[in-house]
């Protein structure tokens, strides 16, 4: 149950982003040795990178060309 619990917490960083859940992240992957806990770890750095690199794409202002 708190495996589940402290993946949920890695999981919810991840789908955030932002520099303090990247710090938070990355300060979990540098003082693990569990092979597991660093596979969750890197899946929710790369989906906040993602999530960091395609936020402008939320501002976007699609036109519509009803003429």
């Amino acid at each position: 149950m708190i495996f589940q619990v402290r993946d949920s917490a890695i999981w919810a960083l991840g789908q955030l982003g932002g520099e303090e859940a990247a710090d938070a992240l990355l300060l979990l992957l540098d003082n693990t040795d569990d092979e597991e806990l660093l596979v969750t770890l890197e899946e929710a750095l790369d989906h906040l990178a993602f999530v960091n690199n395609t936020r402008d794409f939320l501002v976007i202002d699609f036109a519509d060309n009803e003429e």
